[in-house]
């Protein structure tokens, strides 16, 4: 008769860490052999993807908040629900949230950014002076960026940039969008990019690359 202990040591080897350590009942014999064994290989990959989305989460550097629901439209609800059902690990789509001070748009950038990594999504958050420094040097975290399915970049033109900051960013878009999904916080309205004192030519170009398959979300 098998003994606990030989089934943990062949689960070490096979790599099932959670089976292998005792996290996993071996004890319930209420159910046929199938479903047993279905059920424990499911308890180890839930505790796989609980795990993972631990790490990602960390990985991810995004901050400490959450968005307030409570007076919430309806219409934004709508459109929150199917933006938090999508794969952004297969699919690419950029969000704009465009809003005022204290509208909670961080909030709700990390809600979904949240959403997305229990998915199984690789998510980074950085600002924008953050991603101008880090593209330039090729530093920490510009190697997770890279890496990863969803990128939030806050507080997007925050103020107005300077010729070789909007430069700088400019390629990282070029870059980063090419491959993953942008999630873009700011308290300008696209129409408002072109009032800066920058390169026109560039901010248009900008604007049409991320607006093109995005969608907008105004707090």
């Amino acid at each position: 008769m098998a003994e606990i202990f030989d089934v943990m040591m062949m689960a070490k080897e096979l790599g099932l860490t959670h089976l292998g350590n005792s996290e996993v009942d071996l004890t319930d014999e209420r159910v046929s052999n199938l479903d047993y064994l279905h059920n424990v290989l499911q308890q180890e990959m839930d505790m796989r993807l609980k795990a993972r989305a631990k790490k990602y989460t960390k990985r991810s550097r995004l901050p400490d908040r959450h968005y307030d629901y409570n007076y919430i439209s309806s219409g934004l609800q709508w459109q929150l629900d199917r933006i938090k059902n999508f794969d952004f690990k297969t699919e690419h789509q950029n969000i704009i949230i465009i809003g005022k001070c204290c509208r909670g748009k961080t909030s709700l950038a990390v809600d979904i950014s949240l959403e997305a990594i229990e998915k199984g999504a690789m998510v980074v958050y950085v600002t924008f002076e953050e991603l101008i420094k880090c593209s330039s040097k090729k530093s920490h975290p510009w190697r997770y960026l890279v890496e990863s399915d969803l990128v939030v970049i806050d507080e997007l033109f925050y103020t107005t940039p300077t010729e070789e900051e909007l430069l700088l960013f400019y390629k990282a878009i070029m870059k980063l969008s090419n491959e993953r999904s942008l999630i873009l916080i700011s308290n300008r309205d696209l129409p408002l990019w072109n009032e800066m004192k920058a390169d026109r030519h560039v901010i248009e170009t900008l604007s049409s690359r991320l607006s093109h398959n995005s969608q907008m979300i105004y707090l």
